[in-house]
């Protein structure tokens, strides 16, 4: 059984093409998400100690490490897969206009703030009323730094509208809301 065919040689160079035409902090960034995760699947690791956990955060500040971890863990592979797809379609042309060191400084913000607001609203919607789904839950994932890529790239590009999974053009600057109620909703 050989796998040395043109189909896979040819498959493996386009692959390769593609890898290399990725700027290094998108290219970085991918790795980092793709390396984390096969060691989570290779050696069973849990997500116990790097989930973000609001109610740990409030109650225990220096859980408040978890807002840094969360983000580069992911739920599975489907999970990883959309977020790095996604990764790959907005940060390529996000890190060429702004640099690669703005890039990674805008990643680290939207880690961190994404983080932060999900701890407020989480801490919010439990004490305002009782709801605790999001309060208790752990989740992991790069979402969050994808909404704030999302708002960036929108206002960068000078977009009119975009379309939401071809169904409905929705204007850019209310694009990444409406995608989130979505998915939400979903």
């Amino acid at each position: 059984l050989s796998f040395n065919t043109p189909v896979m040689e040819n498959a493996s160079a386009k692959l390769k093409d593609w890898w290399r035409s990725l700027p290094v902090m998108t290219r970085s960034t991918l790795a980092l998400c793709v390396i984390i995760h096969a060691c989570v699947m290779l050696f069973g690791l849990n997500y116990g100690h790097v989930a973000f956990v609001p109610w740990l955060i409030e109650y225990q500040p220096i859980q408040s490490y978890r807002i840094l971890t969360a983000p580069f863990f992911h739920g599975g592979v489907l999970h990883l897969l959309f977020n790095m797809m996604a990764l790959t379609q907005m940060g390529p042309g996000l890190e060429s206009e702004a640099g690669s060191f703005q890039f990674a400084y805008m990643l680290l913000l939207f880690v961190v703030f994404s983080g932060l607001i999900n701890v407020a609203i989480s801490v919010g919607l439990f004490y305002a009323i009782q709801f605790a789904d999001f309060y208790v839950a752990p989740s992991v994932g790069f979402s969050g730094v994808l909404f704030g890529m999302m708002v960036v790239e929108n206002r960068m590009r000078h977009l009119g509208t975009r379309s939401l999974y071809g169904i409905v053009s929705v204007l850019a600057w209310l694009y990444p809301w409406a995608l989130l109620i979505v998915i939400q909703l979903l």
